[in-house]
């Protein structure tokens, strides 16, 4: 069981492998530095909980499939077998030891595709969550403007009237008749 786990952890981290700052920084070349080395941490810190859950997940269904009792009545029938000197034993018990690890595969895939949907469904639910924040946000700060442009266009319209108005009395103030009698 141990040689099994050492092997599942050995491709866990192999498929899993963390790249290097640079190669990361490489798909990030418009963002700061500072947020690159940011999401960098964050980018190992998920990789290490999925590397450990993954690890948890591969117990859970070792002990579902009760992995370890078929591993040692494999190995006792693999021991008879070899005492009893009939080398063909061991084979004709193959199949149902690769279907047993098949199904164990496959469940261990299932779970695996779970858990990375449920991960995704999350961040996808985070995202839409901070969009719509952000949204609100922009909406509140629309208003706000849109009432600041209001104000501003009803103080341009009242200064226009004051305008138009001190223009229309200049206009019409030359061809006032002149105290005295006489006109310009």
């Amino acid at each position: 069981m141990a040689l099994l786990q050492e092997a599942f952890g050995k491709a866990l981290e192999y498929g899993l492998k963390d790249p290097s700052r640079r190669e990361f920084g490489a798909f990030f070349q418009d963002l700061d530095d500072v947020l690159v080395d940011a999401l960098y941490d964050t980018y190992q810190q998920t990789l290490a909980l999925v590397r450990s859950h993954c690890q948890e997940e591969f117990k859970e269904v070792c002990k579902e499939q009760d992995v370890e009792e078929q591993l040692r009545q494999l190995e006792a029938e693999a021991a008879q077998a070899s005492t009893s000197g009939d080398a063909g034993t061991p084979f004709k018990s193959r199949s149902t030891a690769e279907d047993v690890s098949g199904e164990v595969v496959a469940r261990a895939e299932a779970a695996a595709r779970l858990h990375a949907l449920k991960q995704e469904a999350a961040y996808l639910q985070d995202l839409l969550e901070r969009a719509r924040t952000t949204e609100a946000r922009l909406t509140e700060a629309l208003a706000m403007r849109q009432g600041s442009v209001d104000k501003m266009a009803a103080t341009y319209n009242r200064v226009v009237s004051d305008v138009k108005q001190v223009y229309d009395i200049t206009r019409v103030w030359p061809s006032a008749p002149r105290l005295g009698g006489t006109t310009a």
